[in-house]
């Protein structure tokens, strides 16, 4: 089985490696960036199965950049926050799934799994279909 992968887009180093540390403990290969700039520079040259992206970033707004990713490449992103009132619009902007900051890992790790399930299951769904249309 492959490794899924993951880029994690956050503000803090230091959670960066952490979270890092543990999500690759339980099976993942995580690359990481500080940012948009990091994110949009990693992603040119690699495509995760997931993203996980930080509301309040050094250089811009999180939900801006979430829109921006839903616009432009088909994974998901889990979202977090550690403000309540980005729930909404962060969804509303194309992310997958919402985590309040500060998260159990567990949590994390379980929202992932789900995550990647859903997509999955997307992906299947839109061959599918595809694959009906061109047969008809």
């Amino acid at each position: 089985m492959l490794k899924k992968t993951l880029l994690l887009v956050n503000s803090s180093q230091v959670l960066m490696d952490i979270t890092k540390r543990i999500l690759e403990r339980a099976g993942y290969s995580v690359r990481c960036a500080v940012g948009f700039a990091g994110a949009r520079e990693l992603l040119m040259s690699y495509e995760p199965d997931g993203i996980i992206l930080e509301s309040h970033l050094p250089d811009g707004d999180g939900i801006d950049f979430c829109r921006e990713l839903c616009d432009e490449y088909a994974m998901p992103v889990l979202f977090l926050s550690n403000d309540k009132d980005d729930e909404l619009p962060a969804l509303q902007a194309g992310s997958a799934d919402y985590l309040k900051k500060p998260f159990d890992y567990d949590i994390l790790k379980a929202r992932l799994s789900m995550m990647s399930c859903r997509h999955y299951r997307q992906v299947q769904l839109t061959t599918l279909k595809n694959r009906s249309i061109m047969i008809s």
